[in-house]
């Protein structure tokens, strides 16, 4: 192949004119690249190769650049906003046109989020006018750029320009990791420490923590078509409290639930006995003081001949008890304060699996009240939430509990812990929503769960495309389940579920390794 870059071509040009007849002549063209504006990596590599020794020449010839060119970025350093482009794709970015305050803007922005507070653009348009006064005020500021000043309004043009120039994005605030304390981790390491001093074993070791549900609430985001403006219903907040109680391998679970009414309707005292629930009630609907008391002596009766019991616990005032000292089987141990997004174990990610799996189980009952045409929002009562939420507290792996135990901890007893079985989630998740989304109820689990699982003896493959042949199992037609997971994968998209979709990228990938398929 010809490279063409750093040639010449000739051209023989002839014009036919009224008055002089025609003009003959030769156009000579340079086919180098010009104008080339080199990426963030790009000009990285550059200056590397400058301060290498490497010859201007060859340099030209890597980037495909002009003498002239070379030299305009030989004299001009790396831009400003090469810190907030980390992927280096920035080629050229224009000057902001009220630059002078434009550093100042993205440094009271740097601080906002520091401090962990939200900044939206109504707040940045307002610190850009804030600081644009202070430019007017000062006497020194030239006559030409206080006028310019003075004409400025920082609309959205403003905002979107700025928002661009230095990549920022909107994400929605989630958890409490920037109140907590710098000295955390020397907090914690005393509590692990006292742990590790009594010699318990991971199934000894528990956690306690309140999450309210809201649990007729609604997605608050939604896909919508050209006219649609994005109006809603009224939203429903009815509440209950759940409190999880989970020890270090998952082994022991135990759900208790407090609600405002003293005795919701359609249950009774069998209702919960046969689902495994305590039920409480107050005013609040949340944990107090004579409640934690109650369900903490009962605790203490159930792990007689199991002590010593360590019991982690946060710092909410609803915990205090006179009857701490009366324990004899459990050890509370409370966390360090404001760090419970760091230390406690339910917090770093066990109530987050827990209320995804319920929030699946609501939309399966919305789904098919939608497609009978009977959909009330006050269907959706406590007699009916509360077998979702015990079935997906039982449902969590006992390798998500013991992780999130480990990772707060920092305990040797957690060091060997197992790795936890992907596949099996998997082959489950794809199964249930195969059946449920795609409604094939004649595809056998038992298939989807082959293609999940993976042929590890390569042996066993006969005729690969065609036929699967594994314990037993036969596929016969392995391209129509692959356009099956591709229709499953499609929907998750269009449902925005980005977990859904991750799991049915990665059941493709497998399928089309494990079937060879081009």
């Amino acid at each position: 192949m010809i490279d063409f870059s750093n040639s010449y071509f000739f051209l023989i040009v002839s014009v036919q004119t009224s008055t002089r007849g025609t003009i003959t002549g030769v156009v000579c063209m340079n086919m180098t690249k010009k104008n080339v504006f080199l990426t963030n990596n790009e000009r990285n590599e550059f200056f590397r190769l400058r301060a290498a020794g490497t010859s201007r020449r060859v340099i030209q010839d890597k980037f495909k650049i002009t003498k002239s060119t070379y030299y305009r970025i030989l004299s001009r350093p790396i831009p400003s906003f090469a810190s907030s482009d980390p992927a280096g794709r920035i080629k050229k970015v224009q000057k902001s046109k009220y630059f002078e305050i434009d550093q100042k803007v993205l440094d009271a922005f740097s601080s906002y989020r520091e401090l962990g507070l939200p900044v939206s653009g109504p707040l940045l348009q307002t610190i850009a006018k804030r600081k644009a006064a202070g430019i007017i005020d000062d006497p020194t500021t030239p006559e030409v750029i206080r006028n310019k000043y003075l004409k400025a309004t920082f609309g959205e043009s403003w905002l979107d320009k700025f928002k661009l120039r230095h990549q920022l994005r909107s994400l929605r605030l989630n958890g409490e990791r920037a109140a907590v304390p710098d000295d955390w981790e020397e907090k914690m390491e005393c509590v692990s420490r006292m742990i590790a001093d009594l010699g318990v074993s991971k199934d000894r070791i528990y956690n306690w923590d309140e999450t309210g549900f809201f649990f007729r609430s609604m997605p608050k985001y939604t896909l919508a078509g050209r006219g649609d403006d994005g109006a809603g219903g009224k939203e429903d907040k009815q509440r209950i409290t759940a409190l999880l109680c989970v020890n270090g391998d998952g082994s022991d679970r135990e759900l208790v639930l407090i609600g405002k009414s003293a005795k919701p309707r359609g249950t009774d005292r069998a209702f919960w006995i046969d689902n495994g629930v305590r039920y409480f009630a107050n005013e609040s609907a949340w944990m107090t003081g004579p409640i934690f008391t109650t369900l903490l002596k009962e605790f203490d009766q159930r792990m007689e001949g199991r002590a010593p019991v360590v019991l982690l616990l946060d710092n909410f005032c609803g915990h205090s008890s006179e009857s701490f000292e009366e324990l004899q089987n459990v050890i509370p141990v409370f966390l360090p304060a404001n760090s419970t997004s760091k230390t406690q174990p339910l917090d770093a990610g066990i109530i987050s699996a827990f209320k995804t799996k319920f929030r699946r189980k609501l939309m399966e009952f919305v789904c098919e009240r939608v497609d009978a045409c009977s959909f009330r929002i006050n269907q959706i009562t406590v007699r009916l939430i509360v077998p979702w939420m015990k079935q997906a507290l039982m449902q969590l792996s006992a390798s998500t509990i013991e992780r999130c135990f480990a990772s707060c901890l920092r305990l040797e007893i957690f060091d060997n812990q197992p790795e936890p079985n992907g596949i099996e989630e998997d082959r489950i998740e794809l199964g249930n929503a195969v059946k449920r989304f795609l409604s094939v109820d004649d595809i056998n689990e038992s298939l989807i769960a082959e293609f999940v699982m993976g042929v590890e003896d390569e042996n066993e493959m006969s005729e690969p495309n065609l036929t699967v042949v594994k314990d037993d199992v036969v596929v016969e037609n392995p391209t129509k389940l692959l356009k099956l997971v591709d229709r499953l994968e499609q929907y998750f998209v269009n449902t925005s579920c980005p977990k859904e979709v991750k799991m049915a990228k990665k059941m493709k990938s497998r399928l089309i390794r494990h079937l060879n398929f081009k």
